[in-house]
Parts: structure tokens; C-alpha cells; sequence
């Protein structure tokens, strides 16, 4: 996703209280894209409906307490 769709999902997931992360990280990805990564728990059903309804991916990291939200790609 580009950074400003990432910025507007944050946005929305805290609006939504789907999240209340206490890590925060938009990063670059190896395709020149960005994911949102943050530190919360990523388990919960609603967020993972909301994402999939956003035709976005969540990697759970669950080692790390991490999850990473991106857009697959085509």
C-alpha cells in the first residue's frame, strides 16, 4: 500500500478501536511499498474482518507481539 493509505488505516483502526498499539511503524517494504507494523494484540476476529474487508494481508509475528499489515501483491 503506499504510505498515505497506511497513515489512513491507522487512522481508522484506532477510530474503530480495533487497536490501541504501543509500537507504531510505517515501513518500506523490499517492493517499494509500505506496511503498517505495530505491537498490539492481532488476534482479535474484528480486526482481522476489517482487514480482509480492506483486501489487505496481517502477518502475526506472535514470537515478537507484532503484527504487519500490507497489501499483497498481484
Amino acid at each position: 500500500m503506499e504510505r498515505k493509505e497506511a497513515v489512513e488505516l491507522l487512522k481508522e483502526l484506532i477510530e474503530k478501536n480495533l487497536a490501541e498499539p504501543s509500537f507504531i511503524s510505517i515501513e518500506k517494504n523490499d517492493s517499494g511499498r509500505f506496511n503498517l507494523v505495530m505491537k498490539d494484540e492481532c488476534n482479535s476476529e474484528e480486526l482481522k474482518e476489517f482487514v480482509t474487508e480492506k483486501k489487505l494481508t496481517v502477518k502475526i509475528d506472535e514470537q515478537k507481539g507484532y503484527c504487519v499489515i500490507h497489501k499483497s501483491e498481484p
